[in-house]
C-alpha cells in the first residue's frame, strides 16, 4: 500500500504576515502557503512541523488524514474566547486513538477531534481530503458561540472507542483488571447532553461522519436532548449592552484591536453571549447514563431499524449515513 498523508492548516482570525509565511517555509519547502492556508501531501516522509505549535503561533484550524485510517481535526482558540473548564467535561481520560482532547498552551486552547480505524481500505482520495476542513470549519465559531454539540460528538467517539476496546479485551483480563476496566469504561458517564443533538446541522453531520459515529448511537444519545432554542440577540439589546460598558473598558478593547490582537473579537462575542443570549440550559432528566447504556440503546435501535427494513423488503441503510 502506498503512503498518503494530507495536511491542511487555515488562519481564520487574521491572515499570516510575510514574516510568518517565511518562517513556515523553513519548516516545509514543498507546501502550498498563502496568507490564510497551508497544504501539503506526502507520499513518503513526514511533515516536520508540530500541528499544536502551529495552532499556537500561526493558524486556527487544522485537518490531517492518512490512508492507514487516521484523521485529526484541530481548532485553536484564544483562551478568553472559550471556557476550558466547560470543554474538559467532554474529554475522555483513557488511552484511545479516537475522541476529543483538550490542550492549553499559553494564551491558546487547542481542541482536537481524532478518529482512527484499524482496518482501513486504501481508498483516500485527495479531492475528498480537501473537502473535510471547509465543511467543518464553521464548528469553531459555533463552539465560541456556546454550541456544545460538536464537543458531545467528540466525547461520544472517545467513550465508544474506549468501550469497544474494553469489549475486545474483556476475555483476556483477570478479575482485578476487569474491575478496573469496568470503572474506566462501562461506568463512563456522559456529560450534559446539549440541546439540539437531534437537529444536527450539515457541519455537525460531517463531523459525525469524520468521527465514524454510528447513527443509532447518536440517536440514542439525542433521546435526552431538548430542541434547540433561538439564541440570536437583538441589535437593540446589543446597543444597550455597549452603552452600559464603561468608556475606559471600551477604549482598552479598541486599543487592543488597533494593535492587532486577533482574539479581541472572539472575547467580546463570548462576553456578549454570556450576558445576553438565551441560556442553553440542559435539563435534569434523571439518572446519568453511561456509555454502556448508550451502546445498549443503540443496539436496540439498530435492531428495530433492521426489522422495519426487513418488513419493507428493502436494503438496510448504512448505519453511519447521516
Amino acid at each position: 500500500m502506498s503512503e498518503y498523508q494530507y495536511y491542511e492548516f487555515q488562519a481564520i482570525d487574521r491572515p499570516l504576515s510575510n514574516e510568518q509565511m517565511a518562517a513556515l517555509r523553513k519548516i516545509t519547502t514543498r507546501a502550498e502557503i498563502t496568507p490564510t492556508r497551508l497544504t501539503n501531501v506526502y507520499h513518503f516522509g513526514d511533515f516536520k512541523g508540530d500541528p499544536v505549535e502551529l495552532l499556537v503561533s500561526y493558524f486556527d484550524a487544522h485537518f490531517y488524514e492518512a490512508n492507514w485510517g487516521s484523521r485529526t481535526l484541530m481548532f485553536g482558540f484564544p483562551r478568553k474566547a472559550v471556557d476550558p473548564k466547560q470543554l474538559e467535561a467532554f474529554q475522555v481520560d483513557t488511552d484511545y486513538e479516537s475522541g476529543l482532547l483538550l490542550l492549553e498552551r499559553g494564551d491558546r486552547v487547542i481542541v482536537t477531534f481524532a478518529s482512527h480505524q484499524e482496518e482501513y481500505e486504501d481508498s483516500v482520495d485527495e479531492d475528498d481530503s480537501e473537502s473535510w476542513l471547509p465543511a467543518m470549519i464553521s464548528l469553531r465559531s459555533d463552539i465560541v458561540d456556546g454550541d456544545l454539540r460538536a464537543l458531545y460528538l467528540g466525547w461520544l467517539a472517545g467513550a465508544s472507542a474506549s468501550f469497544d476496546a474494553f469489549d475486545a479485551t474483556e476475555g483476556d483480563l483477570d478479575e482485578a483488571d476487569l474491575d478496573e476496566r469496568e470503572v474506566e469504561n462501562r461506568d463512563l458517564f456522559e456529560p450534559p447532553v446539549p440541546p439540539g443533538l437531534g437537529q444536527l446541522t450539515p457541519p455537525l453531520r460531517k463531523l459525525a461522519s469524520f468521527l465514524r459515529l454510528d447513527r443509532a448511537l447518536i440517536d440514542a444519545a439525542a433521546e435526552r436532548s431538548t430542541p434547540l432554542k433561538e439564541t440570536r440577540v437583538a441589535e437593540r439589546a446589543i446597543r444597550v449592552w455597549l452603552a452600559d460598558m464603561p468608556s475606559s473598558e471600551k477604549d482598552a478593547l479598541l486599543l487592543r484591536l488597533i494593535k492587532g490582537e486577533g482574539q479581541v473579537g472572539a472575547e467580546l462575542i463570548r462576553r456578549l453571549r454570556a450576558d445576553l443570549s438565551p441560556k442553553r440550559d440542559v435539563p435534569d432528566t434523571g439518572e446519568r447514563r453511561t456509555i454502556g447504556d448508550l451502546a445498549r440503546l443503540a443496539r436496540e435501535r439498530a435492531a428495530r431499524h433492521g426489522e422495519r427494513a426487513g418488513r419493507r423488503d428493502t436494503p438496510d441503510d448504512d448505519a453511519t449515513d447521516l
